[in-house]
């Protein structure tokens, strides 16, 4: 039905919709059943927001596209020894470093 996509324009794969028809549709979702709401807002959003904004066309073609049409389902993941899912608390980082990132925390 393109839901996933409907916060995307039409011209990069979405739906073209607006932030209010994602709004109701995650209304009627949890009308439902609450944890598909769930699942579709973190695909919607979470999972395919960075893509969108940030990624490369070959992410977009592998990824972010797949992910819209709901071939490719995203997770998110946010969690530390210390301060378990508080995101103010993580310690965790990434830097680039030439041609490869080094995560340390």
């Amino acid at each position: 039905m393109g839901a996933f996509g409907v916060r995307y324009p039409k011209e990069r794969g979405g739906a073209g919709g607006n932030t209010t028809l994602y709004c109701i549709i995650c209304e009627e979702l949890a009308r439902g059943l609450v944890s598909l709401a769930a699942e579709y807002a973190m695909q919607s959003l979470m999972g395919t927001n960075f893509l969108f904004h940030y990624g490369t066309p070959e992410l977009h073609q592998r990824y972010f596209l797949p992910a819209m049409r709901g071939e490719l389902v995203s997770a998110f993941c946010l969690t530390e020894p210390d301060n378990s899912s508080d995101l103010t608390g993580c310690k965790t980082t990434a830097l680039r470093d030439g041609e490869r990132w080094v995560v340390t925390g």
